[in-house]
């Protein structure tokens, strides 16, 4: 936007440049309101993330009372268009803190990229409750492909030092979602 502070809407939600798909879609741009199930993207992306490890992951504040171990796994959360959303977790890695590994890789296809946000949820799996430990969100234009440290933040928004996640991350065109991870 070049500094300008403006960001123009994607195509689909400019009353002029939008193209409906079928006949339902007509009756949807006279009412001015965005109904994705009726307008195809030009631009529909897969995502593949492999979520490596974890490291210097703190004690959730709620745990204090509780056994000394975490046990973290962590959530992949797709807000955005009904369709875009979808959820999906790793493995529970127990009694390990400081350097969890994962190893695990998720596929989301996204139709609408330009409205999704990727949100990473850290949670502790204990037997008496899920306590939160740290997130990060982030809208799907921002992500860049290839291997990122993902900074954990608070339930606050507050920097959580030196605790953060290590991924992989691929972006594809739905047209070549075949990618393979070494």
């Amino acid at each position: 936007n070049g500094g300008c502070g403006y960001v123009l809407k994607p195509p689909y939600l400019r009353h002029n440049n939008t193209i409906a798909t079928n006949s339902m879609a007509s009756s949807s741009l006279s009412t001015n309101k965005f109904t994705p199930n009726s307008y195809s993207s030009n631009t529909p992306r897969i995502l593949h993330i492999k979520i490596i490890s974890a490291i210097h992951l703190p004690r959730p504040e709620q745990a204090e009372l509780k056994a000394n171990s975490v046990d973290p796994y962590i959530v992949v959360q797709i807000f955005g268009a009904p369709r875009d959303c979808d959820e999906t977790r790793t493995k529970t890695i127990y009694h390990n803190c400081e350097n969890p590994q994962f190893n695990e890789a998720f596929e989301f296809e996204i139709t609408f990229p330009e409205l999704a946000l990727i949100r990473f949820v850290v949670l502790d799996d204990d037997s008496l409750d899920y306590d939160f430990i740290g997130q990060y969100t982030l809208p799907f234009e921002c992500i860049q492909p290839g291997y990122r440290h993902v900074h954990l933040y608070t339930i606050g928004g507050d920097l959580i030092a030196n605790a953060y996640l290590f991924v992989h991350i691929v972006i594809n065109s739905k047209s070549l979602a075949v990618v393979c991870f070494l």
